[in-house]
């Protein structure tokens, strides 16, 4: 059991340990720290990163070596909301921690969740933009076959279960 106040990179890297994720797909990857998180167990042999500034290449790329992954890396540069529809494949693991507008969030939550084959964090789900997309997106799916987890620390980060 993880504990509630669990900070955001802690959250993911416990549930790639229990879930044993072969490939993973990420909206807003900034510095590369959730990656750094998420890569940490050694599950993962396919990743699919989604970010608008292609600069984050650089941190990405960094890390990876440093941990050593050896799997497969594609990147999506451009708007989410336009890139994930185009993705013909699903992914074991989801991490949405995009754009903190709402729409932009509700429609990477949507696309995400179609791309999901297991879990799907959220992050920054204490921002009120946020918060109303993932409720608005919670509403429009049938929960009594999804798990719903919420951690408080960092931000707060929610963790959807299929």
């Amino acid at each position: 059991m993880i504990p509630l106040e669990t900070g955001h990179r802690d959250v993911i890297t416990e549930m790639v340990k229990m879930y044993g994720p072969k490939s993973y797909l990420e909206v807003g990857v900034m510095q590369g720290k959730s990656v750094e998180a998420a890569v940490r167990y050694k599950s993962l042999n396919r990743l699919l990163l989604c970010d608008q500034d292609p600069h984050c290449q650089t941190y990405v790329n960094k890390i990876l070596l440093e941990q050593q992954f050896l799997g497969e890396v594609e990147w999506l540069i451009g708007k989410s909301q336009t890139l994930l529809p185009t993705v013909g494949y699903k992914f074991d693991f989801v991490h949405i921690d995009g754009d903190h507008n709402e729409e932009s969030e509700y429609q990477d939550l949507v696309n995400g969740w179609k791309l999901c084959k297991s879990v799907m964090i959220v992050h920054d789900i204490s921002f009120s933009e946020v918060q109303t997309a993932v409720e608005k997106f919670l509403d429009g799916i049938d929960r009594t076959k999804v798990g719903v987890q919420r951690f408080t620390g960092d931000q707060e980060t929610l963790v959807i279960t299929r």
